[in-house]
């Protein structure tokens, strides 16, 4: 009898050892499952933040122009003067001016259905094959090189269309002309 009863004592602690170690076992697997899907989910949006950098230069200019149009309506004087290159004679204005005279000037060149029909419809490219003749002067104007600059045109019954975007950074627009008229 005592050696069963030993024997028993014996076999409990180690059936105890073994559900311990399983549970030890487990919670193993749960952390490297946790680290694996923390991995995954790190390398998901280090690829999302790649992807949005890397972006087509079309998407960019679609989306500056986009923003243009928005800020236009909204009353926020800084986004409007986040999505545009500023002209070298204005820059040592006030904020104030300068918001007025950004506002003023495009208000009458940019409409939502414009810049759907001038992304959708309209030639797009470097801004020194778009534009040649004007390339390099547009480009001093809003202080950025050629190079990092793109451009629409559209040409629509007699109307030329003409929007030019530095992409140095976030993309900016340096030049906006004729844009809600290719709506009409």
């Amino acid at each position: 009898m005592a050696i069963g009863r030993y024997s028993r004592f014996y076999f409990s602690l180690s059936t105890r050892y073994m559900r311990v170690k399983h549970i030890a076992m487990k919670s193993k697997f749960v952390i490297l499952n946790f680290v694996i899907a923390l991995g995954l989910l790190l390398g998901v949006c280090l690829l999302w933040q790649m992807y949005a950098q890397c972006a087509s230069p079309k998407s960019q200019a679609r989306n500056a122009l986009k923003r243009l149009d928005q800020a236009l309506v909204s009353q926020d004087p800084r986004g409007l003067l986040e999505t545009v290159c500023l002209p070298s004679a204005i820059r040592d204005r006030t904020q104030a001016e300068q918001n007025e005279f950004v506002r003023k000037t495009l208000l009458d060149e940019v409409s939502s259905e414009g810049i759907r029909v001038l992304a959708a419809e309209g030639a797009f490219g470097p801004l020194a094959q778009v534009f040649p003749a004007e390339a390099v002067r547009w480009a001093s104007q809003a202080g950025v090189s050629v190079s990092n600059c793109v451009a629409f045109r559209l040409e629509k019954n007699g109307v030329v269309a003409e929007v030019a975007i530095a992409t140095n950074g976030v993309a900016r627009v340096i030049r906006c002309n004729n844009v809600k008229q290719m709506a009409l």
